[in-house]
């Protein structure tokens, strides 16, 4: 986990581990909350394929992870209390990496 404030870096030191890790070959995805967010409210989106693909993804970066998104409602005990909780649990229980 980076934490710093506005400019010190996170966003490229995570870039970097990404590109190495393209570079080897792996499979990677990059991410933000933002994304995250608006996929799993969408109705456009299978939100159950797109899970899929940020659990099993070898290394996932998910940028701009703040307390801005958590505020109390429904939709967002649904996506942080299930469904974020659910991809996080996964990929932290199959020790894969996620920065």
């Amino acid at each position: 986990m980076f934490v710093g404030s506005l400019g010190t870096g996170k966003t490229y030191a995570a870039c970097c581990f990404l590109k190495i890790a393209c570079l080897s070959d792996y499979t990677s995805k990059y991410v933000n909350m933002a994304d995250i967010v608006n996929s799993l409210l969408s109705s456009n989106v299978d939100s159950h394929e797109y899970i899929n693909k940020l659990i099993n993804v070898d290394f996932l970066v998910i940028d701009e992870f703040d307390s801005r998104w958590i505020f109390p409602s429904e939709k967002s005990e649904r996506i942080f209390g299930s469904s974020l909780e659910y991809i996080l649990r996964s990929r932290f229980q199959n020790h894969m990496p996620t920065i």
